[in-house]
């Protein structure tokens, strides 16, 4: 079986304009997404912005004018109304978890649309 492209937007590849982004990963099942988002330790609730729609996600660590860590067309539709995110860990470990539900079941070979 391939390897899914859970570290396709990784931090730790060369692209250049991601490199000071927080390490992101995704994986995926039949019927959702997962994205994991590393966050500064002490990151609360209040912190975080999240905005689903029909096929964007967008996210935002530090406030709603914060620049997004997360932006940009998904690859396919997603239930907005069903996603969620929540944060996880502490200190150093500690990550946000985004989760879409894919409007149609199946596998993505990319998270959003552009990448």
């Amino acid at each position: 079986a391939a390897k899914p492209a859970a570290s396709a937007l990784s931090t730790a590849s060369a692209a250049g304009d991601i490199s000071t982004a927080p390490a992101l990963s995704w994986s995926q099942t039949v019927e959702e997404v997962e994205v994991a988002i590393a966050v500064p330790p002490g990151t609360r609730p209040k912190d975080v912005s999240v905005q689903f729609g029909t096929q964007s996600c967008v996210v935002r660590i530090g406030g709603k004018e914060a620049k997004p860590v997360l932006s940009g067309t998904l690859l396919f539709k997603v239930t907005a109304d069903e996603c969620t995110w929540s944060l996880m860990g502490e200190g150093g470990a500690r990550k946000l978890q985004v989760t879409l539900f894919k409007r149609e079941a199946g596998d993505w070979t990319q998270l959003l649309a552009s990448a």
